[in-house]
């Protein structure tokens, strides 16, 4: 049976609000502080036990006795960030209760101790009383002077009674107030051990959730990196995947392929695996040949000039070294540079891919030169007349990843192919 005692508004060290409420519930005494702004509430029991019944007779008498405690002591709350300390309040109920039975004790043997010589002060004097009365008739100046003398002893009596009773209250006096500051020096040496067990806890408490703090944002950060590295190598496999049907297909496309350079299908393979992915898609077809169509300058630029774009140029020295390069730009007798950032030129001999470096890469036209590529036309170079001298290659540049001479030699034969749609 759940009963209500009473309910006092109090305010922790901290200034904050509290509603403490005292309730008994079956036997148990219970204490609950309710945080006014935060609405939180913290809990802590006493069992009446057997014990306690011998003591306080019933569980109102020792209620009575903390309500007391609370109101007179103006006890507060101790809270910190609302990890309030109701326990530490009902073990200094504990203590004061203690003390204020051992005040009863004290007072109860000082009673005793006065009762004890009011009774025998009677029987003195009721004695006293009687002896005169039967000694009256024998002699009234006799009794006359007893009766002065026992006045007098009785005075001094009284006087050693008083002094002894004071003796004796003074000594228990004393011997509470040293009961009650070595009980202050207890509880003030518990609670300065509580206080420091508390802080000790909080800076474990916020070491471990720095710690978690940072292993959080770092498994995060991992994991992040983790799901970036796993796309980017779905995304290489979807590419590649591609780029191996689209190359197995081509199967055909090579058969169909009427070059007098790449003859071996594996080279075939390799060239299309340098091109970009959409044109994977697309048929070479062949536009200009040297050997046929004429080995000069002015035969290539009659074939190609302003007609085709891009284009696929493959090159062969008498050396058997195989090279070329790829662009989107159309080429023309303008002498001029033109940039082309997706441009790159190959070296078979070396599996080699040399990327166009950016606002640098692209084709160089001139009337005078065959399809060069770089800003001088010096990266993949083919002068005036094709089949004479060393007058072909790949050369020393600022336009392509290479950058150094790999190829210089005599050419045997050039070929320029466009790209068409497949069937």
């Amino acid at each position: 049976m759940e009963k209500d005692l009473i309910n006092i508004r109090m305010r922790s060290k901290s200034r904050n609000d509290y509603d403490l409420e005292i309730k008994k519930i079956g036997n148990f005494v219970r204490f609950s502080a309710i945080n006014l702004i935060l609405s939180f509430e913290y809990r802590s029991e006493i069992n009446f036990d057997s014990e306690l019944k011998k003591k306080y007779y019933s569980i109102e008498n020792f209620l009575g006795k903390i309500i007391n405690y609370i109101q007179r002591n103006e006890v507060t709350i101790d809270d910190d960030k609302n990890k309030i300390n109701i326990d530490l309040i009902i073990k200094n109920l504990h203590i004061t209760l203690k003390m204020i039975e051992k005040d009863d004790e004290d007072n109860n043997e000082i009673n005793k101790f006065i009762n004890k010589k009011k009774l025998n002060k009677d029987n003195n004097n009721n004695n006293q009383i009687n002896n005169n009365n039967n000694n009256n008739q024998i002699n009234n100046n006799n009794n006359n002077n007893i009766n002065n003398n026992n006045q007098i002893n009785n005075n001094n009596n009284n006087d050693n009674f008083i002094k002894e009773i004071n003796n004796k209250y003074y000594q228990l006096l004393k011997k509470i107030n040293e009961n009650n500051e070595s009980n202050l020096k207890k509880l003030n040496d518990y609670n300065n051990q509580h206080l420091e067990e508390i802080k000790y806890l909080k800076l474990e408490n916020k070491k471990t959730f720095e710690d978690y703090q940072k292993f959080k944002i770092k498994y995060f950060e991992d994991t992040e990196d983790l799901k970036s590295q796993i796309e980017r190598l779905e995304n290489e496999l979807t590419i590649l995947t591609e780029k191996f049907i689209k190359i197995d297909s081509n199967n055909k496309d090579f058969k169909e392929f009427n070059s007098k350079i790449i003859i071996h299908k594996k080279n075939y393979d390799l060239i299309l695996s340098y091109l970009p992915t959409n044109f994977l898609n697309k048929k070479l077809e062949l536009i200009y040949r040297a050997s046929t169509d004429g080995d000069s300058s002015e035969s290539f630029h009659n074939h190609v000039d302003d007609t085709f774009f891009p284009t696929l140029i493959i090159a062969l020295t008498t050396k058997n070294e195989i090279f070329g390069g790829f662009t989107k730009e159309f080429w023309d007798s303008s002498n001029k540079f033109k940039n082309d950032d997706e441009s790159f030129i190959f070296d078979l001999s070396k599996k080699s891919k040399f990327i166009s470096l950016k606002k640098k890469g692209g084709i160089f036209c001139n009337k005078k030169f065959g399809p060069n590529f770089g800003e001088n036309g010096n990266a993949m170079f083919f002068n005036s007349h094709f089949f004479e001298n060393e007058n072909c290659g790949i050369g020393k540049n600022e336009s392509f990843t290479n950058g150094e001479k790999t190829i210089r030699g005599k050419l045997k034969e050039l070929e320029i192919y466009k790209f068409i749609e497949k069937n």
